[in-house]
C-alpha cells in the first residue's frame, strides 16, 4: 500500500494548512529491492524559487520547515503532522525573503519603487513589528543558527564589499573585512564560529570559508554549482562542476562539520540535484531520489554503502511533480509538489 498525505498550504484558511489524506492502494507482488556498496556523488535546495500560490519561502529544520505565506503568516510545519502558526508579518512583497530557523525573525527585500533602491526590512514574526530597515545595499543577509544575529554584506565606495554582523534590530553593527566580489550566500555553520559565503552570480559561483573571530578566509570550492547543509548541521553536500564549461558535468562531493568547520569533501557517485536529496532524521542516511529510474537510494555516511529501493508506480505518480525533496521521517518521504507538501510512504 502507498500512503501519500497531501497538505495544501492555504492563504485564507481558518487553519493554516488544510490537511488532505489521500489513501491509494497497491499491490506489490513485484517490488523488488537491490542491495549495492558503492562510494557516491550530487546537490541542494534553493530557498529561491520556494514554489508556487502561497508559499513565499520555506527553511528546513531538523524536525520539518518553517514557511512564509503569501498572506504574512510564519508557520512551522513538523514532519510529526504538527502544525503551529508563529505569528504574522505584513503582507510580503518582496523580491528576496530569509526567514530565521526558529520562525521568529523575517529579513525581507522590498521592490524597487520608482527607481528606488532597495532596501531590507527585518520583521519579529511574532508581533509583526518592524525591527529595523538596512538603508544600505547590502546582500544576501543570513541568520545566525540561533536566529539573534544577522551576517550580511554591503557595498562600499570603492566597488569592493564589507562583511558586517548586527543584532535584528540593527544594534550592535560591527564591521568584519572587506570583500572582494559580491556575496550571493551567506550561510552560518552550527557553532557559529564560522560561516560560508557563496559569491558571484553566474552558474559557477566560488564558496569560501570565513572564521567569524579569526576572520581568516578559505576557499573550499572554485566551481561551486549548489550546496545543501544538514539540517541538524553534521553535514554539508556540494555540487561542483568538473571544468568551466558551460556544458560541464557536475560532481556530488560530501563533508563533515565539526567545530573546526568543514572538514574534507569527498566524491559521492549519486544523482547530482540537491533538490532530490534529504536526509532521515538523524542525519546517518543521505536520500537520493531518482525519477528517471523510479529508485529512491539509501546511502549509509558511515560505511558507504547504498540501497536501492525501486518505485511503485503509484510512489511514482505521487513523487512525479516533486520539485523538492524536504526529509525522510519514519518511513515518509517528504517532498514539496505543487505548492504542497506531500509524503509518500516507502516501503522496503
Amino acid at each position: 500500500m502507498v500512503n501519500k498525505k497531501l497538505w495544501i498550504l492555504a492563504g485564507g484558511a481558518p487553519l493554516v494548512a488544510l490537511i488532505l489524506t489521500i489513501i491509494v492502494s497497491a499491490f506489490q507482488s513485484d517490488k523488488k529491492t537491490t542491495e549495492s556498496i558503492q562510494i557516491s556523488s550530487s546537490q541542494t535546495p534553493s530557498n529561491d524559487q520556494a514554489m508556487a500560490e502561497n508559499i513565499v519561502s520555506f527553511t528546513p529544520t531538523d524536525t520539518g520547515f518553517i514557511a512564509l505565506q503569501k498572506t504574512g503568516k510564519v508557520i512551522q510545519l513538523n514532519f510529526d503532522d504538527v502544525t503551529q502558526e508563529l505569528g504574522t508579518i505584513p503582507t510580503p512583497s518582496f523580491t528576496n525573503v530569509f526567514v530565521s530557523r526558529d520562525g521568529t525573525k523575517v529579513a525581507g527585500q522590498n521592490r524597487s519603487v520608482n527607481g528606488e533602491a532597495q532596501t531590507w526590512q527585518v520583521y519579529d514574526s511574532k508581533t509583526g513589528k518592524l525591527l529595523t530597515t538596512f538603508g544600505e545595499d547590502i546582500d544576501a543577509p543570513g541568520w545566525s543558527p540561533k536566529s539573534n544575529r544577522i551576517l550580511y554584506a554591503y557595498a562600499l565606495a570603492n566597488g569592493r564589499y564589507n562583511l558586517s554582523i548586527a543584532d535584528p534590530d540593527g544594534g550592535n553593527w560591527k564591521a568584519l573585512r572587506e570583500l572582494p566580489d559580491v556575496v550571493d550566500a551567506i550561510d552560518w555553520l552550527p557553532n557559529e564560529t564560522y560561516a560560508l559565503l557563496t559569491f558571484g552570480s553566474g552558474r559557477l559561483r566560488v564558496l569560501d570559508q570565513i572564521g567569524l573571530s579569526s576572520l581568516k578566509r578559505t576557499t573550499l570550492v572554485e566551481r561551486l554549482v549548489d550546496l545543501q547543509i544538514s539540517p541538524r548541521g553534521k553535514w554539508i553536500l556540494v555540487a561542483q562542476a568538473t571544468d568551466d564549461e558551460f556544458d560541464a558535468s557536475v560532481q556530488l562531493l560530501l563533508a563533515a562539520i565539526t567545530g573546526d568547520g568543514v572538514g574534507e569533501l569527498k566524491p559521492l557517485s549519486l544523482t547530482p540535484d540537491l533538490r532530490f536529496m534529504a536526509w532521515d532524521q538523524d542525519e546517518k542516511t543521505l536520500l537520493a531520489l531518482n525519477l528517471d529510474e523510479q529508485t529512491l537510494v539509501r546511502y549509509s555516511v558511515s560505511d558507504g554503502t547504498q540501497k536501492i529501493i525501486e518505485l511503485t508506480s503509484d510512489q511514482k505518480n505521487a513523487l512525479i511533480d516533486t520539485y523538492q525533496v524536504l526529509g525522510f521521517y519514519g518511513q515518509n518521504l517528504w517532498v514539496f509538489a505543487n505548492s504542497a507538501i506531500v509524503s509518500v510512504k516507502i516501503e522496503e
